[in-house]
């Protein structure tokens, strides 16, 4: 639930999530570069807008997605991306992270960049 769009983050610490996050688990293996290509594309405005879509908006302007809605979201397969793309979207990731935590470009720039580097791929 936000008013600010969705957000995924890479949990790289032994924290739980509490009820207000929800967790995403894979059952196939995928590499650390992988997943980051992963979260960028969830990060992405494209992906922002699909999942959106799938959930409901309240009167207030509140998005609100289910676990359960999640799950018919089409999500990108990094898998099936050639080595220079997984590399990039991790590398814009990794600028994402950073954004967040003010350094350098703001976050809606770098998700600019991922949504520019998605349309080759889309």
């Amino acid at each position: 639930m936000s008013r600010g769009g969705s957000r995924f983050i890479k949990n790289e610490t032994d924290a739980r999530n509490l009820s207000n996050l929800h967790g995403i688990y894979f059952d196939v293996e995928i590499s650390d570069e992988e997943m980051k290509a992963l979260l960028a594309y969830l990060n992405s405005g494209f992906a922002s807008e699909v999942v959106r879509r799938s959930g409901r908006t309240y009167s207030s302007g509140m998005d609100k997605i289910e676990p359960n809605e999640m799950e018919g979201v089409p999500v990108l397969d990094p898998r099936n991306l050639d080595a220079e793309a997984v590399s990039e979207l991790a590398g814009l990731f990794d600028e994402l992270r950073a954004a967040a935590r003010d350094e350098g470009e703001t976050v809606e720039e770098i998700v600019e960049r991922i949504d520019e580097r998605l349309e080759s791929e889309l």
